[in-house]
């Protein structure tokens, strides 16, 4: 559902392991939880997402707290803000193509 709501293409939406541009992220509006939607939102923005696959390491004891429908739950409501946000965006001037 995200990946069409947002068309920002994100393989791993549940990756914690991000890294951007703190100039980049400073221009974004900021809302809880937004971490979820950085890809998208940067991309929006007009700046460039790159994909970098990482591993983890497997679980050695206990299980997760976590259950896809609960994070869904939490989920929802922001997706709909971020769809609505990327929508209603003023539409910025291209940035240098050295800024991006």
């Amino acid at each position: 559902m995200r990946g069409w709501l947002l068309s920002d293409k994100t393989r791993d939406t549940g990756c914690g392991l991000k890294a951007f541009r703190r100039d980049a992220f400073l221009t974004l509006p900021y809302f809880d939880h937004m971490h979820r939607y950085l890809p998208a939102m940067f991309g929006a923005y007009g700046w460039r997402v790159a994909h970098v696959d990482v591993t983890h390491a497997a679980r050695l004891a206990g299980s997760s707290n976590y259950t896809n429908f609960g994070r869904a739950l939490a989920g929802v409501h922001d997706l709909i803000g971020v769809a609505w946000l990327i929508k209603r965006r003023k539409k910025a001037r291209p940035l240098p193509e050295d800024a991006r």
